[in-house]
């Protein structure tokens, strides 16, 4: 059973994936892009956000780098992550699935910018651990 801080964490850091993901779609339209383009960055921010804060997550005493590496040694783990990494890929890359759903290709650097974003908004958590390590 979850204890009251674990859920109060959960809610944080949920506020701040949906910070990242609406903020950057609300400021993508904003400043005059496309929803197709603001649609895609900020979907993809969800995705990588999703996947990055279950590394967070995973131990109270590591940071998500070494809680990464530490999973993805688990086929399993390593062949769900595989999948959800393809899966946005297509939604982003391949163009039937595009038109499905609406999305746009992201240049290398809007993907980067998207992946910027997504660590911000989950990694925060780190430096936290890094702060309380200290003490």
């Amino acid at each position: 059973m979850l204890k009251k801080s674990e859920i109060f964490l959960n809610v944080v850091q949920g506020l701040f994936i949906a910070l990242g993901v609406f903020g950057s779609y609300y400021f993508l339209v904003g400043v005059g892009y496309g929803a197709s383009l603001a649609l895609t960055f900020s979907f993809t921010v969800l995705i990588l956000s999703n996947l990055l804060v279950v590394y967070t997550n995973i131990n109270e005493h590591n940071l998500a780098i070494r809680n990464m590496v530490v999973s993805l040694k688990d086929k399993a783990v390593f062949l769900i992550n595989l999948f959800i990494f393809l899966g946005l890929m297509a939604i982003i890359y391949v163009p039937f699935i595009q038109d499905l759903v609406g999305t746009t290709a992201l240049s290398f650097s809007w993907f980067v910018a998207s992946l910027l974003i997504a660590m911000v908004v989950t990694l925060w958590y780190d430096l936290i651990k890094v702060i309380r390590s200290d003490k």
